[in-house]
């Protein structure tokens, strides 16, 4: 998969893998960034209520270069 999503001779920028947290292994990670790939994991849902405080404080930034009607706000959370 990771192979399709690098085009070569394309100058477009790099995408941004989603990871599901069953699939975020350590070697998986180590390949997204040997390939230099952003990537995002999904927490499981039995750890939510642990950021739930987190989540709830301000801190968000909105992800630049997104269209003004349908922005996405971010924020970093270190899990223990």
């Amino acid at each position: 998969m990771l192979d399709r999503l690098a085009l070569p001779g394309t100058e477009a920028a790099k995408p941004v893998v989603i990871l599901d947290a069953g699939f975020a292994s350590k070697q998986n990670i180590a390949l997204l960034k040997e390939r230099a790939l952003g990537y995002i994991i999904n927490i499981t849902r039995g750890s939510r209520a642990q950021h739930a405080e987190a989540f709830a404080a301000d801190g968000f930034e909105v992800v630049p270069g997104r269209d003004r009607l349908s922005p996405v706000e971010v924020k970093t959370i270190a899990n223990p």
